[in-house]
């Protein structure tokens, strides 16, 4: 529902007066000038930035080695120093894009390095690194942006400096120890995390719940029978879904319910053939889920009361 029909509903409420109406629908037609005007300056930009790449990719292999070290620190000291200025003026969003700048650059001065050095940095000690020296231009940043790509740039240049193939080799032979530990692990992070606001760890509770469900599915398809899968998925699946109701994180709860009917309706499929277990162990699993949650339900009524009293 758009704002105009809602301030429409609010009139027919007597929530506001046709007058507040009218203000706030003016207020709201102002504020889309701005954003229209900025789209348009960061698609210039972006299109720049764009033509500028290209032409220094085509020229690459002529331009001298020592001409890209100067221009990579070069543009990374600008950066920083542009976002120090910026922050002391309370400039934020220039602050941001320079931090974004020297964050970009660091990742390509490390590679730049490597190649004319021919120093023996692989794809996983290059991101790692990148990670740890960009570190502190993430808590610089007032924004979710710089946060939200340097988690996966971390973990993804820890595992491939532990060895991915390490990694699936182990809930190969034990997953159940691997999924326990690995979901243990993500849980405990999505459950404190939660509990801040700052960038950092609304970043990182975004995307330890992202990793949750495939280490889930990692531990599911790994399981020697297709009943053991079942469990495990559906144990730590409940356990994501209890934490999303006692957090009232709905959107979480809601992809849980979809992701957990799905697993259902798969174990259903593949226990066709023995349609007489498959039948009573459904209506276990119903008639577990009924007693939960009505003993969910009758535990919130006697919190209630204890509130009124």
């Amino acid at each position: 529902m758009n704002l105009s029909k809602k301030t429409d509903m609010w009139v027919k409420k007597n929530i506001i007066s046709k007058a507040q109406r009218e203000q706030i629908l003016e207020q709201d037609a102002a504020k889309k000038k701005p954003f229209i005007w900025g789209t348009f300056i960061w698609l210039s930009i972006f299109c720049f930035c764009l033509g500028a790449i290209s032409l220094i990719t085509a020229h690459w292999h002529v331009i001298p080695d020592m001409v890209k070290l100067i221009f990579v620190f070069v543009v990374l000291g600008s950066g920083l120093m542009l976002s120090f200025f910026a922050i002391r003026k309370e400039r934020y969003k220039i602050a941001e894009i320079a931090l974004f700048i020297t964050f970009l650059m660091i990742g390509g001065g490390i590679g730049l390095i490597a190649q004319i050095f021919n120093l023996p940095v692989d794809s996983a000690k290059g991101l790692l690194l990148w990670a740890v020296l960009s570190f502190g231009i993430v808590l610089a940043s007032k924004r979710k942006f710089l946060a939200l790509l340097w988690i996966p740039l971390f973990l993804g240049g820890l595992i491939g400096y532990m060895k991915l193939e390490l990694l699936l080799l182990f809930f190969e032979q034990s997953p159940l120890f691997a999924t326990t530990l690995m979901g243990g692990i993500l849980i405990c992070l999505i459950y404190l995390s939660h509990f801040f606001t700052d960038k950092l760890a609304q970043s990182l509770y975004h995307w330890s719940i992202f990793l949750y469900f495939p280490v889930i599915f990692l531990g599911d398809i790994s399981m020697q029978n297709s009943l053991g899968g079942f469990f495990v998925s559906l144990s730590f699946l409940g356990l994501l879904l209890f934490f999303a109701v006692c957090a009232k994180r709905m959107v979480l709860f809601h992809i849980t319910i979809g992701i957990i009917v799905a697993r259902l309706l798969l174990f259903y499929f593949q226990s066709l053939p023995d349609l007489v277990g498959t039948g009573v162990l459904f209506m276990g699993i119903g008639l577990l889920m009924g007693l939960i949650l009505f003993f969910l339900y009758f535990w919130k009524i006697q919190l209630h009361k204890k509130k009124i009293k």
